[in-house]
């Protein structure tokens, strides 16, 4: 025999959405980093204008990307942001590739490989990782009517 003084239990599925602050912050982190980036390129000479046209045009994308998964929005439209990851990665691979590589002494060779291995490639993946969320695993963004 049922308790009657037992609380009912519901067949309703509670649909939880975990907080986004630090991917949030991830954003603001990002949108620091590429305008810092994108002076550094104006400034220096030896960046080619296709190099800073290719910059202004992908990176900024990326960006935006993050920030509709961040915030929750629906920008444009779900497979742009997966296809913007290969996009991406060949981008930041053709950095690499081109990226001077003459170094003045092992320490500046050291710092520089270290800080792309421990800065670099850390954020670069979780800027992938965001994307991938934002167009395949967000269904609460795309399915919403907001």
């Amino acid at each position: 025999m049922d308790d009657p003084y037992k609380t009912p239990k519901s067949d309703v599925e509670v649909l939880h959405t975990a907080s986004k602050t630090k991917w949030k912050v991830f954003f603001w982190i990002i949108l620091i980093l590429e305008i810092i980036s994108i002076g550094i390129m104006a400034i220096d000479p030896d960046v080619t204008a296709p190099e800073i046209i290719i910059e202004l045009i992908v990176y900024p994308i990326i960006v935006i990307g993050i920030f509709g998964f961040a915030y929750g929005r629906r920008i444009f439209f779900r497979k742009l942001w997966i296809s913007m990851i290969p996009i991406g990665l060949a981008f930041d691979t053709y950095t690499f590739y081109t990226m001077d590589w003459d170094f003045e002494s092992p320490e500046e060779m050291y710092s520089v490989v270290i800080s792309i291995l421990v800065i670099g490639i850390p954020l670069m993946f979780l800027q992938y990782f965001a994307l991938y969320k934002y167009g395949s695993k967000s269904p609460e963004i795309w399915q919403s009517s907001k």
